[in-house]
C-alpha cells in the first residue's frame, strides 16, 4: 500500500529537489539548492512536481518519498522527470509511489495543458524507472544512442549533390508560409517507413512537430535546409546551435522514400559539419534509434561516436473536454 500523491507544497521545494537531483546522496543539499535556483531561472514551474510525503504526528509532510516533475515544452509535448531510489527503501521499496506520482503528474496535464505527448528518456541501466514508466501506461519507442562528431577545419567539403536534387536554406517559418508548407511536406514524406521511432509517426500533427523543432536550442534559419527533387520537398536537414553545452544539435534528418540510397543522406550531412564547424561550437550531436542500422552506419562513417543510450517512452495525454 503507498502514500496518495499530492502537489508539491513550496516548503518542500528543496527536499523535492534532492530528490530528483542525479547526484550521490552526500552531494544533494547543494545540489538542491543549484536545482531550484536553475528551475526559477528557466522558468520552470517546480509546484507542477507531484510527490509522496512523509508526515509528522501532527499530519504536516516533512520530506518527500518520491517526485515526478513534469515540464511542458513547444509543440504540445512534455517531458516527466522521476526522483531516484531512496536507499532507505531499496530499488523496489519506492515503486507504488513511483507509480502514482507519474499518474498523477499525467492527471495534472490532462486537466490544465493542450493535449501533450508525454517523454521520458531514463538511462538503461535505471531499471527502477522502466518498470514505473511501464505501469504508469507508457510506451516503449526505441532505444536510443546519442552520439557527437567534432567539428572543427578537419571536416572534409562535401560532394555536390546529385542530378535533380536541390538543397536550399529556409528563410521564414511563420504559419503559412511557403517555407512552412514545404518543410511539413517534407517531413511527412521522411516518415514513410522511417526506421527512427516509427511508432512515433502520427502521434502529434506535423506544425506542432515544427514547433517543437524550431525551440529546440536557437533557432538559425541559415541551418535549416529543405531538400528538393523534381517532384517537390523530398527531404530536410535541421541543425540547432546550444552555446551553452558548445554544441551543434541535429535535430533532425530525414529523406522522403523515393530519393533513399542515392547518397544524398551522406553528402546532405557532410555538408550540414561544415557549415556547424564555422559557429565556433565544439561538436555535433545527435539521437538515433538503434534499430536504425544505415543512419548508424552513415553517422560512423562520418566520425561520430557514442557517449550515451536512453529509453524512449511516451504517453498520449488528451485533454479533459
Amino acid at each position: 500500500m503507498g502514500h496518495k500523491p499530492i502537489r508539491l507544497p513550496p516548503s518542500l521545494y528543496r527536499s523535492a529537489a534532492a530528490r530528483l537531483a542525479r547526484v550521490p546522496a552526500r552531494d544533494r543539499a547543494i545540489a538542491a539548492e543549484r536545482f531550484v535556483r536553475v528551475a526559477t531561472e528557466h522558468g520552470i514551474d517546480l509546484s507542477r512536481t507531484y510527490v509522496t510525503v512523509e508526515r509528522d504526528g501532527t499530519g504536516a509532510p516533512t520530506r518527500v518519498l518520491e517526485a515526478c516533475l513534469s515540464v511542458t515544452s513547444a509543440g504540445r509535448t512534455a517531458s516527466v522527470y522521476l526522483s531516484t531510489p531512496d536507499a532507505r527503501g531499496g530499488e523496489g521499496g519506492g515503486h507504488v509511489d513511483r507509480v502514482a506520482t507519474i499518474e498523477a503528474a499525467c492527471r495534472h496535464m490532462q486537466e490544465h495543458d493542450a493535449p501533450v505527448l508525454v517523454q521520458a528518456l531514463p538511462e538503461p541501466q535505471e531499471a527502477w524507472a522502466i518498470k514505473a514508466l511501464e505501469d504508469a501506461r507508457f510506451q516503449r519507442i526505441g532505444d536510443l544512442a546519442y552520439l557527437r562528431c567534432p567539428l572543427g577545419s578537419n571536416i572534409p567539403s562535401p560532394e555536390p549533390m546529385p542530378p535533380g536534387i536541390e538543397v536550399r536554406e529556409v528563410s521564414e517559418m511563420m504559419p503559412g508560409c511557403t517555407d512552412r508548407i514545404d518543410l511539413g511536406c517534407a517531413l511527412e514524406q521522411s516518415y514513410e517507413d522511417t526506421l527512427d521511432c516509427p511508432d512515433l509517426c502520427g502521434m502529434r500533427t506535423t506544425d506542432a512537430v515544427i514547433e517543437s523543432h524550431l525551440a529546440s536550442g536557437q533557432w538559425d534559419p541559415s541551418l535549416w535546409w529543405i531538400v528538393r527533387s523534381g517532384t517537390g520537398p523530398a527531404g530536410c536537414m535541421l541543425l540547432s546551435p546550444n552555446p551553452d553545452q558548445g554544441t551543434v544539435d541535429l535535430v533532425y534528418i530525414g529523406l522522403g522514400r523515393a530519393i533513399r540510397g542515392r547518397g544524398i543522406a551522406e553528402r546532405l550531412l557532410s555538408m550540414g559539419l561544415a557549415r556547424a564547424s564555422s559557429t565556433g561550437l565544439s561538436s555535433m550531436t545527435c539521437a538515433v534509434d538503434r534499430r536504425n542500422t544505415p543512419a548508424l552506419r552513415l553517422y560512423e562513417r562520418l566520425g561520430f561516436s557514442e557517449f550515451a543510450g536512453r529509453v524512449a517512452f511516451v504517453r498520449q495525454i488528451e485533454a479533459k473536454r
